[in-house]
């Protein structure tokens, strides 16, 4: 590997407007790609810290496509280097330790982009596409004061009940009796609501807590595959180009 890029610094590129053209679109695509990727990484950072950081805006208009198309050109960078060697006119050919360097890191690059990056990215534009549409705790505070306020009332009318029925004759302390018996019969079915909305929100506080763990899981894996793929395009640009 030591002799491929003082190969390729000895011997004269080849020249013309097509082949230049080529290289920069080879190195664009590159630079477009794995710079992408990195930038992606850079957000991921910011959307850990959720909805309600000062970043929650930006993150939301970063992640708002559904696909990062500009991460995708790395695809092109393979192509268009069999294009430059194509066009080099046996200059360089495909037995080059650097062109068989570049195209291991290549595809190494796109395994780890498809199975860690990308999927992790698609998992985060998910998430981030539902900030703001929740708020269902909110919605949840109007209940509990009905709830509290209906607990208050009954408890107020209990002694001013008390106090009558000790008025009454023996008939009517049978008839309050009865209108007691009701009473409580209705406090247990109105309390039975309230017990399912408690476990309902426990359900759903749970749930959120859940997603929170694999919303900031997706975004570290996101942000180390970007770290992973950045070093492997500087390290492999630097070895192409710097004489060892």
């Amino acid at each position: 590997m030591a002799g491929a890029p003082s190969r390729w610094l000895a011997v004269t590129p080849p020249v013309g407007p097509v082949y230049s053209l080529v290289l920069l679109a080879h190195v664009a695509a590159a630079v477009v790609g794995f710079g992408s990727v990195g930038i992606t990484g850079l957000m991921a950072v910011r959307a850990r810290r959720g909805p309600q950081s000062p970043d929650a805006e930006t993150v939301r208009r970063f992640f708002r496509a559904p696909v990062n198309w500009p991460s995708r050109s790395i695809y092109l960078v393979p192509a268009l280097g069999v294009a430059l060697l194509a066009l080099s006119r046996g200059t360089f050919d495909v037995g080059d330790h650097f062109v068989i360097v570049g195209l291991t890191v290549w595809v190494v690059s796109v395994v780890v982009a498809e199975t860690v990056v990308w999927p992790a990215e698609r998992r985060v534009v998910a998430a981030v596409r539902s900030w703001g549409v929740a708020g269902g705790e909110a919605s949840l505070d109007p209940l509990l004061a009905a709830a509290a306020g209906g607990s208050a009332g009954s408890s107020a009318a209990g002694p001013a009940a008390d106090r009558s029925a000790a008025d009454r004759s023996a008939a009517d302390r049978s008839a309050a009796d009865r209108s007691a018996v009701d009473r409580s019969a209705a406090d247990r079915s109105a309390a039975g609501p309230a017990v399912g909305r408690s476990a309902v929100d426990m359900s759903a506080a749970g749930r959120q807590a859940a997603d929170r763990q694999a919303f900031e899981r997706d975004c570290r894996l996101l942000e180390r595959g970007a770290v992973l793929l950045v070093v492997l395009f500087i390290g492999t640009s630097w070895a192409m180009i710097v004489k060892p």
